[in-house]
């Protein structure tokens, strides 16, 4: 499967965050990953991401904001 995640992108949060990054699932790493080029992520944007319901949205949007990258 192709990722949708450009490669420089991968290149830049692995060095920033290390195997942290890999550890995410892939819904997980889409956000982190909207938040490195766009330059911030919310919840309405985190939902605009996939076609999950909005409340599967929160608990990754929860959690992320609670890591400890």
């Amino acid at each position: 499967m192709a990722s949708l995640i450009p490669d420089e992108t991968r290149v830049q949060l692995l060095g920033m965050f290390g195997e942290e990054f890999n550890r995410l699932d892939d819904f997980e790493q889409l956000i982190v990953t909207t938040a490195a080029i766009e330059g911030w992520v919310n919840h309405e944007r985190a939902c605009q991401l996939t076609t999950q319901h909005s409340r599967e949205v929160t608990q990754p949007c929860r959690a992320l904001s609670t890591e400890a990258f």
